[in-house]
């Protein structure tokens, strides 16, 4: 979900040469990203996530949906086809907001299934690969917290909240795909815990300060950088994330010693 193609659909590419170490570097234990994440979920008197883990059930049918998706969308290329097939599954799945404008979509019902639809369609390999090794790290993350029950309603806020946004602010017509409002809505249920955690316990707010303007200002740099990001899905997604994450909290261990 973000930035432009040549073929006029909405996707995400890598904002370096190398973003296989960029990933790393986000996720390897110790690293400077990787401890500025960990700050963000820590809770003072609660135990983080383990830096380490089999990916729960929700994930892996989460990525295999999407990487299922890819292989047919591959097929088509290897197949002689081109981006024919690709560009069907845009057609039919991706997000258009010209539907929600009241113009006719393929088949009944498309205005509202695209929501669903196109978190699961996306650019290419590259694109894919992204977004599933960021949800896996974050989707982790809330399932921790929260168990498996609420990855679900988190993902359909995020992706309510993406579309919805992304509809609201689009300045183009054209379709939007990919799976990173899903995961902006869990950096922002991870986000909101951590505000929620450290008020309910009388921390300070401080110690999310510094990796919370590091992350808008990366994406405000990527807004202007790369051209046609959808940023608006990424506020989307975040903001549905938030949503879900206030519902879902519940006040952290160590406050609940406190008040027993």
């Amino acid at each position: 979900m973000c930035p432009s193609s040549r073929r006029g659909y909405s996707r995400c590419r890598a904002a370096t040469a190398d973003p296989t170490a960029a990933e790393n570097k986000c996720t390897e234990p110790g690293g400077k990203w990787h401890r500025a994440l960990l700050s963000l979920y820590h809770t003072p008197g609660t135990k983080g996530p383990p830096v380490t883990q089999q990916l729960a059930k929700p994930i892996r049918q989460f990525i295999l949906i999407c990487v299922l998706v890819e292989f047919i969308a591959l097929l088509g290329l290897f197949g002689g086809m081109g981006q024919g097939l690709r560009n069907l599954l845009v057609a039919l799945g991706g997000f258009w907001p010209t539907l929600l404008a009241g113009f006719p979509g393929g088949y009944p019902g498309q205005s509202l299934i695209m929501f669903a639809t196109s978190t699961v369609i996306h650019g290419g390999p590259l694109h894919l690969f992204m977004n599933m090794a960021g949800l896996a790290y974050f989707g982790s993350m809330v399932i921790e917290r929260v168990g498996e029950r609420a990855f679900w309603p988190v993902v359909g806020l995020s992706a309510i909240g993406a579309g919805g946004v992304f509809a609201l602010l689009a300045t183009s017509a054209a379709p939007m795909v990919g799976a990173s409002g899903i995961l902006f809505g869990m950096l922002g249920a991870v986000g909101i815990w951590a505000v929620m955690d450290r008020m309910a316990m009388g921390a300070s707010l401080r110690p999310l300060m510094k990796p919370t303007f590091a992350f808008v200002g990366l994406n405000i740099a990527l807004s202007l950088v790369v051209a046609n990001v959808a940023w608006q899905a990424h506020l989307g997604g975040a903001l549905g994330g938030a949503v879900a994450g206030l519902v879902a909290w519940k006040p952290p261990r160590a406050v609940a010693w406190r008040r027993s």
